[in-house]
């Protein structure tokens, strides 16, 4: 009995250490994602045309291509091959909160401030002049 006693409470204190770690692991630079100051965009001054830009912190690193008709951002893309860290529905639901705006900035989505962050992140670097 001794012995099976001390096989649980190993199991047990692995099993907190991989929490730990996860927890660790998943909230790693979220403090620089939410920290990070957007440009401001001129929309104005953008021709149309579709631009890359890109959010590479921590687990938040991908690219996005901007399309922009009407000083209006008209779409939002992640490019063929990439492995989307979002999922379909939430990229849906960013794009229907930015698309047709004349700024690349809107409301995060509830429960995924970080995430959406990072997606504007990605949206403002594409459409940062200094870059073309």
């Amino acid at each position: 009995m001794k012995r099976a006693g001390k096989i649980v409470l190993i199991v047990l204190a692995v099993l907190a250490a991989l929490m730990i770690v996860s927890f660790i692991a998943g909230t790693k630079n979220m403090k620089d994602v939410r920290d990070f100051q957007l440009p401001d965009i001129d929309m104005a001054t953008l021709a149309d045309g579709q631009y890359e830009g890109r959010c590479d912190i921590g687990r938040w690193t991908f690219r996005v291509s901007v399309v922009v008709t009407d000083h209006q951002i008209t779409q939002v893309l992640i490019p063929e091959g990439q492995m989307p860290i979002l999922p379909d529905a939430f990229i849906a639901e960013l794009n229907d909160k930015i698309v047709g705006r004349k700024e690349p900035v809107f409301d995060a989505v509830t429960g995924a401030t970080i995430s959406s962050k990072a997606y504007m992140i990605a949206i403002t670097d594409a459409l940062t002049p200094s870059k073309k």
